[in-house]
């Protein structure tokens, strides 16, 4: 399953960083039979200096 999150992420490389961990944490809190599988950051912007859409791929858990 993949699902588009629209979200301004910050310029720079670790503060980015964090928040796509953050939107991970709140997806595994929100959802425990799901795992984060892969995130890719889109970025339509013209300076490509910050992201606004991010796609993640979720996979059910292995029992």
């Amino acid at each position: 399953m993949k699902i588009r999150i629209e979200y301004k992420l910050s310029s720079d490389r670790e503060s980015r960083r964090k928040e796509v961990s953050a939107i991970e944490s709140t997806i595994a809190a929100c959802h425990p039979d799901l795992i984060v599988w892969e995130v890719w950051e889109l970025m339509p912007c013209e300076r490509r200096t910050a992201c606004n859409v991010i796609m993640i791929e979720l996979r059910e858990k292995k029992q």
